[in-house]
């Protein structure tokens, strides 16, 4: 699975269909509700007038057949439409296309005049819009008209330019779904003409059931495809005196529901930590009471890599558990046929007359169940939360001491996100650790008589004998990983402030943290504790101030510690004036876009402004990423205090980068000292 789940498009093709399944979760829900009302109805013999509707059981029935036939054109439609937005073409389009081919091969196969609907989620409804879909990608470039999509009519056309593109990515899909069509039948007729003439009836009900299982686990309606594909007859078949298969898979097999919802949802009630994963569980209670467990199935279940095994093996033990009960032990069934939305234990009581013996087994494979359930919903949870990746990122720096709050650390934001980047982040872990990791420091030079000569710490990436910049700390930080990467750095630069001392120099040194780091209260009292007392600044970027109380409790408790506070990157992206105004900051670092500009009439005058302003509340300015002498020249002309750039220096490791600001602790402004020429990068 993890080799799959590094496969690009592999992933992308989950990240769809997980996105469809959970798009389809409201109609499964309302297909439920109307399927327990059916039960209801007709256990209770209820009716109800709703304004002139009469409403009884029959007629809920047929509610719930016509939304079990329709959801094979809602599974193709939601599975299109992400698909389509997935690989950038046109949604819309390969909607209305999957569902145009989906009428046409589904018609193309009806013996009647007219279409007849499949019942439930069929194979075609999960591999049309797919195939569909890819073919309309790839014929896109192809046979698009190219109309131009600008002006008043730009809504027009740029749907028609897909006019063609539709059409033979209909063809073709039709086409190639008869030609399957032939070739799976021929062979299909091939491979039961060599099987044996008689398998064993047991062996051919445990075939029905795995089957049946892993259909569902793909989204498909394993019972109704399987009963298509092998016949219903053998439901009605003596398993046991008066006892039929599937009155013995209801009693036993499946309680709660295909893949033994009853078990799952007793280990959910038990391990509910996360808000969404409550509320689902909760909602599905009554109808998982009911054998009704479709929410169940297509919010949590479907092709979720952590369920899969119980929710596939589950019922092959309850089966083979169940058979070896009724052989050893002598129960009478009696002639009352159980329906199968009948609750558990009900129906043990109906169709033995109250033998305990049979209940108490029932509550013996429920705890089995759910005890093994427990386990894969636990690595689940854990899977979903960054408390994994958190203590295992945590052990490879060797962070001995834990954070005992999460509050910065955040699950994955959505359960894609999870899958898009669970495999790289897991390999990205697994090699990330202190030996392929260290500090470098990118010197600041002074401008001005009031600038101080300082270093950056900058995180660099060991690999294959080369240096690199932290290109993962995107995955890290979205993971929600920030934190232990910054009280990494901070620790390093403990130990580096160490050995400068040895060497006889202290300059002040610049540290980033993340937006993460600085909302979290805990780990802003780790780096506390790390570095009082030590000449240190934190660089913090301007958004982290808009999160209100969380981040002005933090920026007080930095500064009360006597640690120098600058605003990074500003001019890049949101820049407020209004944060320099209400928050007190000792240095404000003017971003390499703005810096960038220095050389033009309007960034110098924008620029100048902006020092001038810093200057008059007490703030010194850093100008970022200098990469050429006439920025240098403009960053001294207009008072700039400090300044970092490739064109100075780049990152170095912490002895040459000590050697470089003693060679050049006077003003970078003084004729050439500053300059990059006086030595070699």
């Amino acid at each position: 699975m993890k080799k799959i789940l590094s496969h690009e498009k592999a992933v992308l093709l989950i990240v769809s269909l997980q996105e469809a399944f959970t798009a389809t979760v409201p109609f499964f829900l309302l297909t439920s509700v109307i399927s327990l009302l059916h039960f209801l109805f007709a256990y209770f013999n209820l009716h109800a007038q709703i304004f002139s509707v009469h409403v009884n059981s029959y007629r809920l029935w047929q509610m719930q057949e016509t939304f079990y036939r329709f959801s094979s054109f809602v599974a193709t439609a939601t599975i299109a439409y992400f698909f389509a937005r997935r690989i950038n073409t046109a949604p819309i389009i390969a909607t209305v296309l999957s569902i145009a081919t989906l009428i046409s091969c589904l018609g193309l196969k009806s013996p009647y005049p007219l279409l007849q609907l499949p019942y439930g989620f069929v194979p075609i409804s999960l591999i049309n819009p797919i195939v569909a879909v890819y073919l309309f990608k790839l014929l896109e470039p192809l046979l698009s008209l190219s109309l131009p999509v600008t002006g008043g009519k730009k809504h027009i056309y740029r749907h028609i330019n897909y006019l063609f593109v539709f059409l033979a990515a209909y063809a073709l899909t039709v086409l190639l779904f008869e030609a399957f069509g032939v070739l799976f039948q021929a062979h299909l007729a091939a491979f039961f003409a060599a099987l044996p003439l008689e398998l064993p009836r047991t062996v051919l009900f445990i075939v029905r059931d795995f089957l049946t299982q892993v259909l569902w686990f793909f989204g498909i309606h394993g019972d109704r495809v399987v009963n298509s594909l092998l016949g219903k007859e053998i439901l009605s078949a003596q398993f046991f005196p008066n006892l039929t298969y599937a009155e013995f898979n209801r009693l036993f097999v499946v309680i709660g529901g295909a893949g033994v919802g009853i078990g799952l949802l007793l280990a959910l009630l038990l391990n509910m930590r996360d808000r969404s994963l409550r509320l689902i569980t909760y909602i599905s209670v009554p109808f998982v009471v009911f054998n009704i467990n479709t929410l169940l199935i297509y919010a949590l279940v479907v092709l979720n890599r952590y369920l899969m095994a119980p929710f596939i093996l589950l019922p092959l033990f309850n089966f083979s558990a169940a058979y070896l009960f009724l052989n050893i032990t002598r129960v009478n069934f009696t002639n009352y046929h159980i329906l199968w939305n009948t609750p558990v234990f009900l129906d043990s009581q109906l169709k033995t007359g109250g033998d305990w013996r049979v209940a108490a087994f029932q509550i013996f494979l429920i705890t089995i169940d759910t005890l093994v359930y427990i386990y894969f919903v636990q690595r689940y949870i854990q899977a979903q939360s960054a408390d994994t990746h958190f203590e295992r990122l945590e052990k490879n720096l060797r962070l001995s001491e834990e954070l005992r709050s999460r509050e910065g650390v955040n699950a994955f934001v959505a359960h894609t996100k999870v899958i898009d980047a669970q495999a790289k982040l897991d390999a990205l872990l697994q090699n990330l650790r202190e030996e392929n990791l260290s500090v470098y420091y990118q010197p600041i030079l002074p401008l001005s008589d009031t600038g101080e000569p300082g270093l950056e710490a900058l995180l660099r990436y060991h690999e294959d004998g080369e240096i690199h910049g932290p290109t993962f700390l995107e995955l890290v930080e979205d993971a929600g990983l920030a934190s232990l990467v910054d009280i990494w750095v901070c620790r390093q630069v403990k130990k580096d402030l160490t050995r400068m001392r040895r060497l006889g120099s202290t300059p002040r040194i610049s540290i980033n943290l993340h937006p993460d780091t600085f909302l979290n209260r805990e780990a802003v009292s780790v780096i506390i504790r790390t570095l009082r007392g030590e000449n240190v600044g934190f660089e913090i970027v301007e958004r982290s101030f808009l999160a209100g109380d969380a981040a002005l409790r933090n920026l007080r408790m930095l500064q009360e510690n006597g640690f120098t506070i600058s605003i990074d990157d500003f001019g890049a992206g949101y820049s407020s004036l209004e944060t320099i105004v209400h928050r007190q900051f000792t240095e404000l670092k003017l971003d390499r876009s703005l810096v960038a500009t220095l050389e033009s009439t309007r960034g110098r005058l924008v620029c100048e402004s902006i020092v001038k302003i810093c200057h008059d509340i007490g703030t010194q300015v850093v100008a970022e990423g200098v990469e050429t002498p006439g920025q240098l020249e403009v960053a001294c002309e207009i008072g700039v205090d400090g300044a970092q750039g490739y064109y100075l220096a780049p990152a170095l490791p912490l002895e040459e980068a000590l050697e470089y600001l003693l060679l050049h602790s006077e003003s970078a402004c003084d004729g050439e000292s500053g300059g990059n020429g006086d030595r070699p990068l």
